[in-house]
């Protein structure tokens, strides 16, 4: 709900990742297969709009994803690379993503020599965290050294959240799940907690 009362403009919610890549590197088949990525998951074309209050998060059909380069290996000071870098990283930091406007994320590219990128991948942390986090980015770049073998590119069906519940739940019985739940709320009643 603070995301939605700053509209997206408190930067504690901003999540920034650098990727380095220290090879020859094809920018263009990189972003093709974010655009994969972002095809492929939901959570990537979704907006949260703010109705009365509420919070509604839209998911989009397409989208396109707001990408910069720089090329930074015409400079010839390495320091003055690493000052502008830093720079950059900064005002990204503090830029305002728009939470009605998808996505909710943006790329910027950096070019220091022929044999040295970095990669800037700024999103909302309300997209997602944790494991899911590290899967996508697994599945992105799995997908760019495909395409940069020519490979075909096969995914796994995704499942909807509620198959995924539908799965754990029928591998818990009842019991199982009474006795998880009593235990994990024993501290709530001990502790004068109003739970029943």
């Amino acid at each position: 709900f603070e995301v939605l009362r700053s509209n997206g403009s408190d930067p504690v919610y901003i999540v920034q990742m650098i990727f380095s890549v220290k090879s020859n590197f094809n920018t263009s088949l990189f972003l093709k297969a974010f655009n994969l990525m972002l095809d492929r998951y939901e959570i990537l074309r979704s907006s949260i709009i703010n109705d009365s209050g509420e919070p509604i998060q839209l998911i989009h059909e397409k989208v396109e994803i707001p990408v910069i380069f720089f090329d930074y290996s015409l400079k010839k000071i390495s320091k003055k690379k690493e000052d502008d870098f830093r720079e950059f990283l900064i005002k990204d930091f503090k830029n305002p993503l728009n939470m009605s406007a998808p996505p909710l994320m943006r790329l910027a590219f950096f070019k220091f020599s022929e044999a040295d990128y970095r990669i800037v991948w700024t999103r909302h942390h309300i997209l997602m965290g944790g494991r899911s986090i590290e899967l996508l980015i697994r599945e992105w770049f799995v997908s760019y050294e495909a395409l940069l073998k020519g490979k075909a590119l096969r995914f796994l069906p995704l499942k909807t959240y509620g198959e995924v519940y539908s799965l754990h739940c029928k591998k818990i019985t009842a019991l199982e799940g009474r006795i998880f739940w009593r235990n994990y709320l024993i501290p709530y009643l001990h502790a004068g907690s109003c739970l029943p």
